[in-house]
């Protein structure tokens, strides 16, 4: 009877919601929130997780209900040949094929009207159509939207708690919203972090910008991060996964790093997105620009249209101008060998081109004795090889070197520099002071990324 029950309450909610898209001047085509898929542990010998709300462990290859996690139980997951093991609380539960999903079950959709109707499962990703006209996204809980149906309006909400994991990264316990996946990779465990775009934003935007910042900079922020993160969606990193947690793609610190501003600012730019030529960009950006940034492929190698140089006036920060570095001869020696420039010893070191802003080093010349003890000259090339071979904050920078009176080698080099980054796309100090001239967050995007357009509903 209560699975008789329940399938008419979903057969209700279906009904109801089909009678919203059909109300004369409703009709909307949206697009949902994207899912992103985040890789927070990758080679991992195990994987250890909690639960914080209502949660199901299923086998992914066979649907199998594997157990209910309550909150108090710490579980683990450890490879077993090509298998997966599984335990609570340190005792072996059994073994699967897997992949392994944690996937929340506690939020229900409550229909307010003639009678409430409740269907028990997640509601990620749903929309309404709304009194108004507009599309919405599902609220949250203890959020309430009015919709309008052939009858006249109703209220929808979401009840019960979302939930969210807690998973041991880097020798801590971190929580996440959303889902989480572990598959067996050779012998290692990948575990991946499924989640609404949105909310994997929350945990974004206050990892790569101070919340404390003005609105306009993390509004700024949060659709140079969505943008990113939608791109990543069109071309994975890995077939498992879209991004990682790390600076190889963005920072994601997950619920933990949440705050109120920086999630404001993610809701006030909902869906908003920048496009060059109807697709999402690489909307890359870096700490400090110095003051200038620069052409795409002067500091990569690929071209990219809306990736120009400009000079930056709004760029001010003491924290990153006239940084200095004095490398001795042996100590230029073993930084570059730690970059796979192998010498024995480095008789000169000479910029030989700059970027088109005329700041940057686009290219240096090493001159030396390799470890063959043959004469050997390096080219590093392009801006951003050369900042990381010489392990500097930015290759902005002026080179200033001293030769030993006796023997007229070098002794030691001294770098002046300023800014921190590749210097690409959008400045966030930049934006900071942009924000804090008066300037909105899409005066701040069309000032970092040339011909581009920003547009809502995640560009479609």
């Amino acid at each position: 009877m209560v699975l008789r029950g329940l399938s008419i309450i979903v057969m209700v909610v279906a009904l109801f919601l089909i009678a919203l898209l059909a109300v004369p001047g409703h009709l909307f085509a949206a697009e949902p929130e994207p899912v992103i898929r985040v890789a927070l542990l990758q080679a991992a010998p195990a994987v250890t997780f909690g639960v914080n709300g209502t949660f199901q462990i299923i086998d992914g290859a066979t649907g199998r209900l594997i157990g209910v996690p309550a909150r108090e139980e710490t579980w683990g997951i450890e490879p077993s040949g090509a298998a997966l093991r599984v335990f609570r609380n340190g005792t072996l539960v059994g073994e699967v094929g897997g992949p392994v999903s944690v996937r929340a079950s506690g939020r229900v959709v409550v229909l307010q009207g003639a009678g409430p109707a409740q269907v028990q499962r997640p509601v990620q990703g749903a929309f309404v159509v709304g009194a108004d006209g507009r599309v919405n996204p599902l609220p949250r809980e203890r959020e309430r939207v009015t919709v309008a149906t052939a009858t006249g309006t109703k209220a929808l909400a979401v009840a019960g708690e979302s939930g969210s994991l807690s998973v041991r990264v880097d020798g801590a316990w971190r929580n996440y919203r959303g889902d989480l996946e572990i598959r067996n990779q050779g012998g290692a465990l990948l575990a991946v972090n499924e989640l609404p775009l949105e909310d994997y934003l929350y945990g974004v935007v206050p990892a790569e910008m101070p919340y404390t910042w003005p609105q306009a900079a993390l509004r700024a922020q949060a659709v140079a991060a969505r943008t990113y993160a939608l791109r990543h969606l069109q071309n994975p990193v890995h077939q498992h996964y879209h991004v990682c947690r790390s600076q190889s793609t963005q920072v994601y610190q997950g619920l933990d790093w949440e705050r109120p501003s920086s999630n404001q600012a993610v809701d006030a730019t909902r869906g908003q997105v920048l496009l060059y030529n109807g697709q999402p960009i690489a909307a890359i950006y870096h700490s400090s620009s110095g003051g200038y940034t620069e052409n795409a492929e002067d500091v990569w190698s690929e071209p990219l249209p809306y990736i120009r140089g400009k000079v930056d006036p709004f760029d001010h920060n003491e924290r990153h101008y006239g940084w200095r570095v004095s490398l001795t001869a042996n100590q230029l020696v073993n930084q570059l060998a730690g970059r796979n420039y192998d010498f024995v010893r480095v008789t000169d070191v000479e910029v030989i081109q700059t970027t088109a802003s005329g700041k940057r080093v686009q290219k240096l010349r090493i001159t030396g004795i390799g470890l063959n003890h043959q004469p050997r000259t390096e080219i590093i090339a392009n801006a951003d090889r050369v900042r990381t071979a010489l392990g500097l904050k930015s290759a902005l920078f002026e080179l200033h070197k001293e030769t030993d009176p006796v023997t007229g080698n070098l002794a030691w080099v001294d770098i002046v520099g300023h800014g921190w980054g590749h210097g690409l796309g959008m400045s966030q100090y930049g934006a900071l002071g942009m924000a804090q001239m008066g300037f909105n967050h899409m005066q701040i995007l069309n000032h970092y990324y040339t011909g581009v357009t920003l547009r809502p509903d995640y560009g479609c």
